[in-house]
């Protein structure tokens, strides 16, 4: 039955508008603080992997906001991941660093309320090596030519690499000269009492010979073709990452000096 005492006369116009309006002046402001929560801050996650694609577990990652300098200090854990959450919207300074690989670095932007998932991947660090060669100043002297390495057999790798069976990574097997044929003296320079320095940024590749040449500072070229005449002759043992043949990068610092 229906109830006779309710009053069931209609909304007018001006009261629905009013009630609307309180209902939006509930609403609204919370969902503006909910929005504002979800977009202010960002997120950057990943796995941490050598070149081989394995894990790299407990290693330092360094991210650092372009803007506010402020810094976010990370370390990959067991499985080789790495998360940070509640970071202001902007460009970021990645840097991963591990004993015996190259520090690796990139810019990282992230807007409002991104979660972004990235993995960063590690490069074998480069070797070094420093040359000393020595000339007489001694008039009508000539150079004394090196005795040539006795280029000796590459060892036969094991059997079984321990490396190749473990799933975290990192584990580098450096490599060994076999061959340390040093540079010449370039002559002219020798008689002219001429000193000089080379750098060179060279590989050993997976055959343990060194290629790809490259001059990172200005030289002489007499000095640099001397010390490119050596570096053909430098032979060593394969550089292996997770029991796997790898090229690595070599950088060669040569002095030739006068007695």
């Amino acid at each position: 039955m229906l109830n006779t005492h309710l009053v069931r006369t209609p909304l007018t116009r001006a009261a629905g508008v009013a009630i609307a309006l309180a209902l939006a002046a509930v609403t609204i402001p919370l969902a503006g603080l909910v929005a504002s929560a979800q977009s202010t801050t960002a997120s950057f996650s990943g796995s941490l992997i050598d070149a081989v694609g394995r894990m790299l577990p407990d290693t330092t990652l360094i991210l650092s906001n372009a803007q506010t300098k402020e810094t976010r200090d990370l370390k990959s854990d067991q499985v080789g991941h790495f998360g940070v959450t509640g970071l202001p919207a902007g460009d970021y300074l990645l840097e991963a660093k591990r004993p015996g690989f190259a520090t690796s670095q990139g810019r990282v932007s992230l807007e409002a309320g991104q979660s972004l998932v990235r993995d960063v991947a590690l490069q074998v660090g480069a070797l070094h090596e420093t040359v000393t060669v020595t000339g007489s100043s001694i008039p009508g002297s000539s150079p004394t030519l090196p005795a040539r390495s006795r280029t000796l057999k590459t060892p036969s790798q094991p059997e079984y690499d321990p490396c190749s069976q473990s799933p975290v990574g990192g584990c580098i097997v450096a490599p060994i000269k076999l061959d340390n044929t040093k540079p010449i003296y370039p002559s002219k320079q020798l008689a002219a009492g001429v000193a000089g320095n080379v750098e060179i940024d060279a590989r050993i590749g997976v055959d343990g010979l060194m290629k790809d040449f490259r001059l990172t500072a200005p030289a002489d070229q007499d000095f640099v073709n001397a010390l490119i005449d050596a570096l053909h002759q430098w032979q060593f043992t394969q550089t292996r990452l997770d029991g796997v043949p790898v090229e690595v990068v070599m950088h060669v610092s040569a002095h030739f000096v006068i007695e």
